[in-house]
């Protein structure tokens, strides 16, 4: 907490002398002035944005169980899904280094013009969230494992894990989806630091249980060939 507070204090500190220099700092041209609010600030604004949210994740963390702490951390990964839905747009617009908005967000007057360091801030989080269990990267962690890699659509691992902590077949139920997942990417060597918004996707799908029932086909039909093998051998 008093590394956070510093850092908090001095970003403030560092923000209001840049925001006083912004006032009355003229662009040599709208290209510099969208470079400015789309590239450089949010490389600094994102630290704000960052530390202000991790300050009141960390100041809030629940006294009690490991479970119950595991379940707080599990809603802090909620939020950074809830950001993603409500800035959807904005992130496909960052991600595919679209440029035809950028007069209209990146400039002073544009009350998005700090929308860059927010979608890098939600970022951080989201890999301090993934990470806070275990300093090492999932690299790291994978080399302590044989290599069994999933090769399947990462949609249908997430719904194998959700099926396994809603039947509470691991540890008689005494497990969060976050601890499975982390323990499933070790195994199968994969990444699925977003495995809440793979799910959503699952949900919101036509058919949510496809895999599930295209399983269910494969193992009917391989007791059949089981049954008619040994009544064969039988006649």
């Amino acid at each position: 907490m008093d590394i956070i507070n510093y850092r908090m204090n001095l970003f403030a500190s560092l923000n209001n002398e840049l925001i006083d220099i912004e006032k009355s700092y003229e662009f040599e041209s709208t290209a510099d002035e969208i470079r400015y609010y789309k590239y450089e600030k949010p490389k600094f604004q994102r630290y704000g944005m960052f530390y202000n949210k991790l300050l009141k994740l960390e100041s809030n963390v629940p006294m009690g169980s490991q479970k119950m702490k595991a379940d707080y951390y599990e809603d802090a990964y909620n939020h950074v899904y809830a950001t993603f839905i409500e800035n959807q747009a904005y992130i496909v617009y960052y991600r595919m280094k679209d440029t035809d908005q950028d007069e209209r967000l990146f400039v002073r007057n544009s009350p998005n013009n700090h929308i860059f360091a927010l979608i890098e801030a939600t970022s951080m989080m989201e890999e301090f969230l993934y990470s806070i269990d275990d300093d090492r990267t999932i690299d790291e962690k994978i080399n302590d494992y044989p290599k069994i890699i999933w090769t399947g659509k990462l949609t249908n691992l997430v719904l194998l894990v959700k099926g396994m902590v809603l039947t509470n077949s691991i540890n008689n139920g005494n497990i969060t989806t976050k601890e499975l997942v982390e323990y499933i990417q070790v195994m199968f060597n994969v990444d699925l630091k977003d495995h809440y918004r793979k799910y959503q996707d699952v949900k919101n799908s036509q058919d949510p249980t496809k895999f599930l029932d295209y399983m269910i086909e494969l193992i009917k039909d391989d007791i059949n060939d089981h049954d008619e093998k040994v009544n064969q051998r039988k006649k």
